[in-house]
C-alpha cells in the first residue's frame, strides 16, 4: 500500500518466510510524500517481523520522545503476541492450553475475544488454531519439501470447531494444543500506538505496520489521506485509491509473504480447512474499519472466504467495515466506499 495526502498529488526472510522488497518500497514511498502545509516528525524500525513507520505532526509536544515511546509500545505489544518468543504472554498461555480451558491474561483478552468472534462469524475462515501448521510450514522451508496435506490435516481440529471464549476463559477443541495470533496482532499493536499518540497530543499522523495502515487527525489545509491499494503483480502500481479521514486499512494478499520451498512459492495465508495456502479466487483484499484489531482479522478471513462469502458477511451487518477486492479479473469495492474508492485507469 502507499499513502499520500489529498492536498498533494529484496527480500527479507526468516525460516523461509519472505517479505517482498516491493512492499517495503511502497511503504517508503508512503512516508516520503507530504504537503507543503502538513509537517511531520517520523521514525522507522523493525518489529513484529515487519517494517514499522510512523509519522506525526511535527508540532507534537516533545515529538522525538513521543516517537521513541511508540517504539517501546510496539515492542511491548510484540511481547504479548509473539508465539515464537518464549517470554511472551501468548507463549505462557500456550503452555497451559491443550484442548482444555485456561484463564486468559487481561492483556490478551480483547484480542482473543475479537479473534474468537471473527473465527465464529467467518465460519472458521479465520482461525487461531494454526500454530502447529505454521511451524510445519516453517520446517518445510528448512527441508525444502512442502508438507503433505495428510500430515497437516492431523494438526487441525474439525474446521467447524471454534474457540470458546467466555468470561475470561478460553477453551480449545480436542486436538488443538496451542494458538497463534499472527493474523490479528499487528492490527492490535497499531491500534495501541494510535491511542497513545492521540493521548500524547499528536494532532494528526500516519502509521504503517507492514500491510496495516492507520491515519488519524485533521491535517493543516484539510482533506483526507489517499491510500493506494497495491497491484499484486507490480508493487510500483496501484489498482485504486481509497480516501480516508481516519481509521485503519488492513490488506491481505498472496504477494506479501510467502514460503519458498523447492523452487516454488506458497503464500502465507493458510486455509484452516486443510492448512494449505488459500485458493479463493482473490489476489488481495483491503478492509477499511474504525477498529484496527478487527480490520486485521477480517482481511485474513475475507481473503480465505473469497469475494462471494465475504460479501455475505458484509451484508449480514455483524461488523462495520468496507472492503476492496482484487482478483485476476479486476477490482471492486463494497457500496459504502462509493465516492471514496477510485479505481486506477
Amino acid at each position: 500500500m502507499t499513502i499520500r495526502d489529498r492536498s498533494r498529488t529484496a527480500k527479507q526472510g526468516q525460516a523461509a518466510v519472505i517479505l517482498a522488497a516491493s512492499v517495503i518500497l511502497s511503504v517508503a514511498m508512503l512516508l516520503s510524500g507530504c504537503s507543503g502545509e502538513a509537517r511531520y516528525a517520523a521514525c522507522s524500525f523493525i518489529s513484529m517481523d515487519t517494517l514499522v513507520e510512523i509519522k506525526i505532526d511535527a508540532a507534537t509536544p516533545d515529538a522525538e520522545a513521543v516517537l521513541k515511546r511508540c517504539r517501546g509500545i510496539t515492542e511491548e505489544q510484540r511481547l504479548l503476541y509473539d508465539a515464537d518468543d518464549p517470554a511472551s504472554a501468548l507463549s505462557a498461555l500456550n503452555a497451559v492450553l491443550d484442548g482444555k480451558a485456561a484463564a486468559v491474561p487481561a492483556d490478551l483478552e480483547k484480542v482473543i475475544a475479537a479473534a474468537a468472534g471473527v473465527q465464529r462469524d467467518s465460519r472458521g475462515a479465520f482461525s487461531i488454531f494454526l500454530r502447529d501448521v505454521i511451524l510445519k510450514w516453517k520446517s518445510a522451508g528448512t527441508s525444502d519439501t512442502p508438507p503433505e496435506r495428510e500430515e497437516l490435516a492431523e494438526l487441525l481440529p474439525d474446521p467447524s470447531s471454534y474457540a470458546e471464549y467466555v468470561h475470561g476463559a478460553l477453551t480449545l477443541p480436542a486436538g488443538c494444543r496451542r494458538i497463534d495470533l499472527g493474523g490479528i496482532a499487528k492490527g492490535a499493536a497499531e491500534e495501541s500506538v494510535v491511542e497513545y499518540l492521540k493521548a500524547a497530543g499528536a494532532s494528526y499522523g500516519i502509521l504503517s505496520f507492514g500491510g496495516n495502515i492507520a491515519v488519524f487527525g485533521e491535517k493543516p489545509g484539510g482533506g483526507g489521506f489517499v491510500i493506494g491499494i497495491r497491484d499484486p503483480d507490480d508493487g510500483r502500481k496501484t489498482v485504486g485509491t481509497v480516501e480516508l479521514d481516519s481509521g485503519y486499512v488492513s490488506v491481505s494478499g498472496d504477494y506479501e509473504r510467502y514460503y519458498e520451498i523447492g523452487g516454488e512459492r506458497y503464500h502465507h495465508i493458510l486455509d484452516p480447512a486443510d492448512g494449505y495456502p488459500a485458493e479463493s479466487g482473490l489476489r488481495s483484499v483491503a478492509v477499511i474499519a474504525s477498529d484496527g484489531t478487527l480490520a486485521d482479522a477480517l482481511s485474513t478471513a475475507l481473503f480465505v472466504m473469497g469475494k462471494e462469502r465475504a460479501l455475505e458477511l458484509y451484508e449480514s451487518g455483524k461488523y462495520e467495515f468496507e472492503a476492496v477486492f482484487v482478483t485476476d479479473g479486476g477490482v471492486s469495492a463494497t457500496p459504502g466506499l462509493e465516492g471514496r474508492f477510485e479505481p486506477s485507469r
